[in-house]
C-alpha cells in the first residue's frame, strides 16, 4: 500500500471508529512499508476501539504515559486482547540504542576466543556471551517456547547474545538481602542464571558496549515501572469484565521497583543457513512467552553480513509478531524512537490473570538476502525477585518458577556451543 493510499484508509478508519491517531512513520529500520499506531485516549473506553477488536499495537508518548490513567494499560495488557504497547520518546533511549545495537554486530565479527572469554557456563550462559543454535530449539535463552503457543512446525534460525543485569554486576548480595553471606552462597547454587556475577568483553574489543547496555536498560526500566504504577490500577476481575474487589495495590510496581534480577540481552539474529523454509516455517525465534514481568524490546536495526554496514529491512513480514487472545497474528514494528512492551507469566500470575502473558516470535527475514542479513536487537527484562510467591504456575515463587524453565538448558547448555 504507498503512503497515499494508507492515508485515505487511515481517515476511513478514523472517522467510523472514532481512532486517536498520532503516528504514521516510516524509516531505515521499518519492518513494514506503511505502520498505523493508534494512541488511546486516558478516558473512557467508549472513544477508542475496543480491545477484542484491536489488530494493532498502541502507541503512547513517554510524557503521555506518565499522565495517563489506567485505561491506557487495560486496552493495551487485558487478557481479551493484544498484549502490547509501543512508548516513544523515552529520554536517553536513542542515544543509547542507536549507539548499542551496532555493537552486537561489531561482537559477532570478534574472534571466537574474545567471545568465549565472556561466557560463563556456571550460569547455564545466561550471563555473558552465548550462541544459541537450532541444536535444541527449547533452550534459546531467557524466554522460553511453550507448545500451547505453537500454531504450526517452525525452525529456529541460530542467534548470539550477551546477557547481563544491567543494575546489579553482582546479584548474589542482593538476593540474599540481610541473610549475609551465607545466604548469597546459596543462591550461587540455587539461581546462578540470576546470582553470578556479569560477564562482559573487553572493554578495549567493543568500546562503549557496558556503558550503552546500562544506559539503553536504565531508559527502558523508567518507562517500564510508568506502566507498572498503571498496571497496579487495574482490578484483578477486569479480564472478565467484571467489577473487581480492590485495586492491586502497588503489587506490580513494587515487585518489579525493588528486584535485584533484571536482565539484559544484545541480541544478534543470525543469517539464515536454510533460505528454503518457508515463511511460516522460518523464524529467529518461535512462539514463546516471557516468564518475567514486562519485557521491553528497542526497535532493531539489520545489518549486512560482509561489509557490516547498516540497510534498511529487506523483507517487509520479517520481524516481531505478537498474537492476540482470539489466536490472530499480528506484525508489531517498531519505530526508531520506539520500545515495545509485553508481559510476561510473572505479571499474568501477579494480577491475578487481568493480565494476559504475550505469545510473540520473530520471523526471519527470507528471499536472497536471508543468506546475508544480521538482525540486533535489545532486550530489557523486567522481573521479581527470587523470593516473590506465585500462586498460578505450580511454583511456590518467582525464584523456583525461573529454575523450572531453566531446567532443560542443564543438559544441553554444551550442545549449543555449536560455531
Amino acid at each position: 500500500m504507498d503512503l497515499h493510499k494508507a492515508c485515505v484508509s487511515l481517515r476511513a478508519q478514523q472517522h467510523s471508529q472514532q481512532l486517536n491517531v498520532t503516528q504514521l512513520w516510516s524509516g531505515p529500520d521499518e519492518e513494514c512499508s506503511v505502520s498505523v499506531f493508534s494512541q488511546g485516549s486516558t478516558g473512557s473506553s467508549s472513544s477508542s476501539l475496543d480491545i477484542q477488536q484491536q489488530r494493532f499495537v498502541p502507541v503512547v508518548a513517554y510524557q503521555t504515559l506518565l499522565t495517563s490513567s489506567a485505561e491506557l494499560v487495560r486496552r493495551s495488557f487485558a487478557a481479551s486482547g493484544l498484549g502490547a504497547i509501543i512508548v516513544t520518546d523515552i529520554p536517553s533511549y536513542c542515544v543509547h540504542r542507536n549507539s548499542l545495537l551496532p555493537l552486537a554486530h561489531q561482537l559477532h565479527k570478534q574472534p571466537l576466543l574474545v567471545k568465549q572469554s565472556a561466557e560463563d557456563c556456571k550460569s547455564f550462559y545466561q550471563l555473558g556471551w552465548h550462541h544459541f543454535s537450532a541444536l535444541n530449539q527449547t533452550a534459546g535463552g531467557q524466554n522460553t517456547a511453550t507448545s500451547d503457543h505453537n500454531s504450526s512446525s517452525t525452525v529456529d534460525v541460530g542467534m548470539e547474545s550477551l546477557y547481563n543485569n544491567p543494575f546489579h554486576e553482582q546479584p548474589a548480595a542482593g538476593i540474599a538481602g540481610s541473610g549475609g553471606a551465607e545466604s548469597a552462597a546459596a543462591a550461587l547454587l540455587d539461581v546462578p542464571f540470576f546470582a553470578r556475577a556479569n560477564c562482559w568483553p573487553e572493554e578495549a574489543r567493543v568500546p562503549g558496549l557496558r556503558d550503552h547496555f546500562l544506559g539503553a536498560s536504565a531508559a527502558m526500566q523508567d518507562a517500564g515501572m510508568a506502566i507498572a504504577k498503571l498496571l497496579d490500577q487495574l482490578r484483578p476481575a477486569d479480564h472478565a469484565g467484571q467489577a473487581g474487589t480492590s485495586q492491586l495495590s502497588g503489587l506490580v510496581a513494587d515487585q518489579l521497583g525493588h528486584s535485584c534480577v533484571h536482565k539484559g540481552r544484545l541480541i544478534n539474529y543470525l543469517p539464515v543457513d536454510q533460505p528454503d523454509e518457508s515463511r511460516e516455517q522460518l523464524c529467529w525465534r518461535s512462539w514463546h512467552t516471557d516468564f518475567g514481568g514486562l519485557t521491553a524490546i528497542s526497535a532493531p536495526m539489520y545489518f549486512d553480513d560482509a561489509s557490516g554496514g547498516r540497510i534498511p529491512c529487506p523483507d517487509s513480514g520479517a520481524g516481531l509478531y505478537v498474537k492476540h487472545a482470539d489466536g490472530t497474528e499480528v506484525h508489531a514494528p517498531i519505530p526508531d524512537n520506539g520500545v515495545l512492551f509485553l508481559a510476561g507469566d510473572a505479571l499474568q500470575d501477579a494480577t491475578g490473570g487481568a493480565v494476559r502473558a504475550t505469545p510473540h516470535l520473530v520471523r526471519a527475514v527470507a528471499g536472497p538476502a536471508a543468506c546475508t542479513t544480521h538482525r540486533a536487537v535489545f532486550v530489557l527484562f523486567l522481573q521479581p525477585n527470587v523470593n516473590t510467591p506465585m500462586t498460578s504456575v505450580g511454583s511456590p515463587d518467582f525464584g523456583s518458577f525461573a529454575s523450572k524453565k531453566y531446567e532443560n538448558m542443564k543438559g544441553v547448555a554444551m550442545k549449543n556451543r555449536t560455531f
